[in-house]
């Protein structure tokens, strides 16, 4: 039912840049947003990298929550993930831009919803999870497996992101 990643400092990336990724199987999808990696509590939301068959169908998700409460985020296109499928897939923030890669590959994303620019981090003191959302009482727990979490503090490269797939998947 998730893990509880604990409120490590690795996650305080206030303006500077960031990579999330991780291997994901979707077992099963239910319209709703499943959590790959979150630190997001009510009232202080920070950062998501998510599984989406609720906005969008079977899709990633990248939201970056500001410190003025504004969010900034980022969706790849519809049926990029299919169930029972492993893929690597990993969150980006380099500068004023977030990226989407799956399989090593930029996705042209979308922007289902902003009401601000990509600014600073929100900093709170909640705990960062894999698997689950960051708060109770809803449901998006992750339905699959998830495997090689990272969070690294620099925003890496579409080269790197692609060598790293080929590196896994081989």
């Amino acid at each position: 039912a998730g893990i509880n990643l604990g409120n490590t400092s690795t996650w305080a990336m206030g303006s500077g840049d960031y990579t999330f990724e991780a291997w994901i199987k979707v077992t099963s999808n239910p319209a709703a947003v499943q959590s790959i990696l979150q630190k997001d509590a009510i009232g202080d939301r920070q950062v998501a990298l998510m599984f989406d068959n609720y906005f969008n169908t079977n899709s990633i998700n990248l939201i970056h929550f500001n410190e003025d409460g504004t969010l900034y985020w980022r969706q790849a296109p519809a049926n990029s993930i299919s169930p029972n499928t492993w893929y690597h897939v990993a969150g980006v923030r380099n500068g004023a831009s977030l990226s989407i890669y799956i399989n090593g590959v930029s996705q042209t994303l979308s922007n289902p919803y902003s009401n601000g620019p990509l600014g600073t981090m929100k900093s709170a003191a909640s705990a960062a999870y894999l698997g689950r959302p960051a708060y109770t009482g809803n449901d998006g727990y992750f339905n699959g497996l998830i495997d090689e979490a990272r969070v690294s503090n620099v925003a890496r490269s579409a080269d790197w992101i692609r060598t790293e797939y080929n590196n896994q998947s081989s």
